[in-house]
């Protein structure tokens, strides 16, 4: 399972998976498990993430939810080059909502990482979160 770096009981807010994260997870497991047995976990999913003066909470999204709330806030999304992965901030009603997006471009750089590692293959948390598009990435590896 390469996801849940920031989850809900998380102290900061964060991406569900940073590409980089993932990288290293990859690499130590391989120190202990041979690649024709490592399958990569990969999420379907985001956490939006809310800042306030109450404190920090999250609530997970599958790949559509998430993409409609980007559109109802009105924003686009930018690259993040530290995670990896398009990423959008919005501030309303006295609150910082912060996401770091699962979509295909990340789902994208998890098979890049699958095919890189000759690794057996992915498993996927969960079935119906995700977006039409991520099966053809899906169906690129190796």
């Amino acid at each position: 399972m390469a996801y849940d770096q920031h989850w809900v009981g998380s102290e900061e807010a964060g991406s569900v998976a940073e590409i980089p994260w993932v990288d290293e997870s990859i690499q130590r497991n391989l120190k202990e498990v041979p690649k024709e047995k490592l399958v990569l976990g990969i999420p379907f999913y985001t956490r939006i993430w809310e800042e306030s003066d109450a404190g920090l909470k999250s609530l997970a999204y599958g790949m559509k939810p998430t993409q409609n709330m980007l559109d109802k806030w009105g924003i686009t999304p930018v690259f993040d080059s530290f995670s990896g992965q398009n990423y959008a901030e919005v501030e309303k009603n006295d609150s910082v909502y912060k996401v770091w997006i699962e979509d295909r471009l990340s789902i994208a750089q998890r098979i890049e990482l699958v095919n890189r590692y000759q690794l057996a293959g992915y498993g996927a948390w969960k079935l119906g979160l995700e977006t039409p598009d991520i099966w053809e990435e899906l169906a690129k590896v190796k």
